[in-house]
């Protein structure tokens, strides 16, 4: 791991200064004592990249952004550079600081990132999210920290808020749906999008505000814990549709129909989806003539080209062939002739097949999802690029302009 080292001098506020009127007693406080905020400081650069998880440690003050270009700096006071620790396990970040007492006046951390997936804060942390365009996140707060949010579009949010903890996405755009959960004596606060879905359980001497109209809510409030609506949804949806993507590329299935399934092969560069559908006839063989396989397996193909979350299709049907045999002739229908196969996209996880095949009389539609996820992170990055560019015309001046 590279690490660049500048020394300045600084003259802003710490967090822990800020923090301190939320922390008395705080077992972390009390081995942390500030000083004058014109010590002079260090700022550390970490080579690290290819992450989309962070977790925060200890007492920060940290500014996370979304940005193509990947960038990880720690700013503390020059003479306790020694007890900053930031490691990379797989594609999460680790930034804390090494136990023992710590006199302190700037512990402050920037990164950015071109997806963040999941963001973990334990310890006294005043964090920031900035400029974020993406599908879905996961938020985890403990301890004594605060996180907000500045410029920021998402579809989906995940999030746990406990200890004396908040959570303010007030001020975000609208929220398609969210799963929270307030406890200990925290509070949050949720901008929700019209006729969204809010979920999840509020308890002890917690709080959960929420702005939000027509917004189908069922949120457990247990021991002592409330929910209240504040208003009308502030401000409009703006987060791009989800943008199919190389990462969806791989199997894709029904688990109630399992044995079939479909092969999905995105092309990017030409903006079209190859299909493969492994599936079975409609009626049962009378008996079995098949020396490999079954008589009832059938297959289809599928291509045309995509747009956004949507896939239009033209389904080939391919006769004739042989096991193995080179000379064997394939008879394939003209394109379009046997039918049609439209794929909408949720997600990276989840997807809907649309069929017409009316040369057989059939029709319908599958839900699919993927048969692993490994490539999930691949596409979830490769949404977040492509969010990111409209993020970036609805806000000019972005980091990376």
């Amino acid at each position: 791991m590279i690490m660049n080292i500048q020394q300045g001098t600084t003259q802003r506020l710490c967090a822990i200064c800020v923090l301190f009127s939320l922390t008395a007693g705080s077992e972390l406080l009390a081995a942390i004592t500030t000083r004058g905020t014109e010590d002079p400081t260090t700022t550390v650069t970490f080579d690290l990249s290819n992450f989309s998880d962070i977790s925060v440690s200890g007492v920060y003050n940290v500014t996370i952004s979304q940005d193509p270009d990947y960038l990880v700096e720690v700013t503390i006071d020059a003479d306790v550079v020694d007890h900053v620790t930031v490691t990379q396990t797989g594609s999460r970040l680790h930034i804390g600081l090494l136990p023992g007492d710590l006199n302190a006046s700037t512990i402050e951390a920037v990164v950015t990132l071109l997806v963040l997936n999941d963001l973990n804060l334990d310890g006294v942390i005043w964090a920031t999210l900035r400029d974020f365009a993406q599908s879905q996140m996961t938020v985890d707060v403990a301890g004594v920290s605060q996180v907000r949010s500045d410029s920021l579009m998402i579809s989906s949010l995940v999030a746990d808020v406990s200890g004396v903890s908040g959570l303010d996405f007030g001020g975000s755009d609208p929220l398609g749906s969210a799963f929270i959960d307030v406890s200990g004596v925290s509070q949050a606060t949720l901008n929700m999008d019209v006729e969204s879905a809010l979920t999840g359980t509020v308890t002890g001497t917690s709080t959960l505000f929420y702005w939000g109209t027509d917004v189908a809510v069922n949120v457990a409030a247990v021991s002592g814990g409330t929910v209240t609506r504040l208003g009308d949804t502030r401000g409009e949806g703006t987060l791009p549709q989800f943008q199919i993507n190389a990462g969806l590329s791989g199997a894709w299935f029904d688990p109630d129909t399992p044995g079939q399934g479909f092969f999905l092969d995105v092309l990017p560069n030409s903006a079209t989806m190859f299909v493969g559908w492994f599936t079975f006839d409609a009626p049962e063989a009378a008996s079995s003539k098949a020396v490999l396989g079954d008589d009832n397996h059938r297959w289809l193909t599928a291509q045309g080209p995509f747009e956004g979350d949507t896939a239009t299709l033209d389904v080939v049907l391919t006769t004739g062939g042989r096991f193995d045999d080179p000379t064997a002739i394939a008879v394939h229908s003209a394109a379009g002739s046997y039918g049609s196969v439209t794929v909408d996209f949720e997600d990276c996880l989840n997807a809907e097949v649309v069929y017409d095949l009316p040369v057989s009389g059939l029709s319908g539609t599958i839900p699919i999802t993927r048969t692993a996820d490994d490539n999930v992170a691949l596409c979830r990055q490769l949404d977040g690029v492509a969010k990111t560019g409209a993020a970036r015309a609805h806000w000019p001046g972005l980091p990376g302009d």
